[in-house]
């Protein structure tokens, strides 16, 4: 199973969620109100990383082989931390559970401005796979490409991703209104530009139409037949943010060849 860019809350089950209620001074009993404002929760570096390692953890003990997840570091500056103490507290989270599990996994940051990019450059490829840009961010865009730092571009709310598109993104999300645009579309069937989607259906059509979808939730991927699956994870797997030695451990492991971590 194959993560691309997971928000870290569907890592983070009740008891979890109580957890950082109680490290908060709260009931842990309001841990299902917190459900979907975790963020609130997140405001010390201790609770940052608890939530990250707890965030992989549940991911690769519940059949993920590689997992990228994603945070807006901006949501956690309530009680003055800043921006560098967020994301360093997020990998250092990330390291713990990694040599736990000894499964590979990294983070995606959503960066609202350009000092975002430039800060999470330091961290490339030790702990930060990339970042998440919107698709009017042409600056960041440019950043980006003189940096070599990957970047996943959100169409969320864009007629076409045209010009975007001319940035080279790693991979594109929230696209099912730009690929409206048959420019658009002509352009990521030439480009096969990997398309996150999070339903199978979605996956499927995309598939048809001479597009390149891959599914963003690992999970929804055991919903697949076995041919139609293992092709699902090849997609996945040469989606992700990592180096090509890596990619063909990840595929070995799906093909059989080596066993998993927890095998060994």
């Amino acid at each position: 199973m194959i993560d691309l860019d997971i928000p870290y809350a569907l890592g983070l089950d009740e008891d979890t969620i109580s957890r950082l209620c109680k490290s908060n001074h709260l009931p842990g009993e309001l841990a299902a109100s917190y459900k979907y404002k975790v963020d609130e929760l997140l405001q010390t570096a201790e609770a940052i990383a608890y939530a990250f390692n707890s965030a992989f953890f549940y991911r690769h003990n519940h059949g993920s082989d590689y997992s990228e997840i994603a945070f807006n570091p901006n949501r956690h500056l309530a009680n003055g931390l800043s921006p560098k103490t967020v994301v360093e507290a997020a990998i250092a989270g990330l390291e713990a559970e990694k040599s736990e599990t000894k499964k590979p996994g990294q983070l995606l940051i959503e960066a609202d401005d350009l000092p975002r990019c430039e800060l999470c450059l330091p961290y490339l490829g030790k702990g930060v796979a990339g970042v998440i840009l919107k698709a009017k961010q042409t600056t960041e865009m440019e950043y980006c490409l003189a940096h070599s730092l990957p970047f996943i571009l959100d169409l969320a709310g864009e007629k076409n991703g045209r010009a975007a598109l001319r940035y080279n993104p790693t991979r594109i999300k929230n696209a099912d209104e730009a690929i409206g645009d048959a420019l658009t579309k002509s352009l990521l069937s030439a480009l096969q530009t990997p398309i996150e989607v999070n339903e199978i259906s979605a996956f499927l059509t995309y598939m048809k139409q001479g597009l390149n979808p891959v599914l963003a939730d690992g999970v929804k991927s055991q919903e697949l037949y076995p041919d139609l699956r293992k092709e699902c994870l090849r997609h996945q797997i040469h989606a992700a943010m990592l180096d090509n030695d890596q990619k063909e451990y990840l595929k070995e492991i799906v093909d059989g060849i080596n066993p998993r971590p927890e095998e060994i």
